[in-house]
């Protein structure tokens, strides 16, 4: 499963993620993922996937290992730089689709701002979710009343959302930010129960 070839030449590119950087930072810091995170009974081991920046590891609770996963060299390298110091911290360029690598199963995985720059943003969390062993998920999706192309990814329809998540696991929290015209990324906690692999 590939991304938009738009995203992936942003990805790519130093400028594309020089303008990626820059609207990471533009943004507020919160508390969402932080939240969502403690709520699971463990959360020593977190992996995030399209991990960019690595801007999420400031957001997480207490942890004991951090794995970031990213296509693109450009943002490792910004991630690198500023986490260089933390050893519970690493970063590893390759495409997650191919399967997982951390063998044991992990307290929670994170799939923030990735799923829409896929042709099939549920087809992709459900593989996902079926190739990474992890006890808990923490996921954002773009969603609206009905599925929209962008030019570099898609919104997925809210009733398609809901019914994938009932498939997914058990939700535990999920938080809506409004982003207006009808637009919405949900941010959802779900206990997925996997075991050992």
């Amino acid at each position: 499963m590939e991304p938009y070839p738009l995203a992936l030449q942003q990805w790519q590119s130093e400028a594309g993620c020089a303008e990626l950087l820059r609207l990471w930072n533009m943004r507020q810091r919160d508390t969402i993922v932080h939240d969502l995170v403690e709520g699971f009974p463990l959360h020593r081991t977190i992996i995030d996937l399209g991990c960019g920046s690595g801007y999420v590891v400031r957001q997480l609770p207490k942890f004991d290992r951090y794995v970031g996963i990213d296509l693109s060299p450009y943002l490792l390298a910004v991630a690198r730089a500023e986490h260089a110091a933390d050893s519970r911290v690493r970063f590893a360029e390759r495409d997650f689709l191919g399967g997982a690598t951390y063998r044991r199963a992990l307290d929670v995985l994170l799939l923030i701002d990735v799923n829409r720059h896929y042709p099939d943003p549920l087809a992709m969390t459900t593989l996902v979710l079926e190739t990474w062993p992890a006890r808990g998920a923490v996921i954002s999706t773009l969603h609206g009343p009905q599925e929209q192309e962008l030019i570099n990814g898609k919104i997925v329809a809210t009733q398609a959302l809901d019914q994938a998540q009932l498939e997914w696991g058990e939700v535990l929290r999920a938080v809506e930010l409004e982003l207006g015209g009808g637009l919405s990324v949900r941010y959802t906690a779900i206990a997925l129960g996997r075991s050992e692999k």
